[in-house]
């Protein structure tokens, strides 16, 4: 079992509101026992998994889309992350996940 921080961004094209309940349908349906929510965007679950794993996962079985649309799995447990979608600064993102 591994805690992961999820962070994501739906653009405002398409059914933004249809891919957002798919995605939030499905972050409750795989967490073990709780969903921390009380912020925007992100999502703290404990999952059996790993990172990439787990973004695979919520891109292929939510509505989220390649193009309009960003997601960002950290693993809190073993320190790893994985990215689907359009991240527009990846090595930014590498070089302070490196400094973990």
């Amino acid at each position: 079992m591994a805690v992961f921080a999820i962070s994501f961004r739906f653009g405002s094209e398409g059914d933004r509101d249809a891919r957002y309940k798919s995605f939030v349908n499905k972050v409750e349906e795989l967490a073990i026992d709780y969903v921390f929510d009380e912020t925007t965007s992100f999502f703290i679950i404990e999952v059996n998994s790993t990172a990439e794993s787990l973004a695979q996962t919520l891109y292929t079985g939510t509505d989220i889309h390649t193009t309009w649309d960003k997601l960002v799995v950290i693993s809190l447990t073993d320190k790893t992350y994985a990215t689907k979608c359009k991240i527009e600064y990846p090595a930014l993102l590498k070089k302070l996940m490196d400094k973990r």
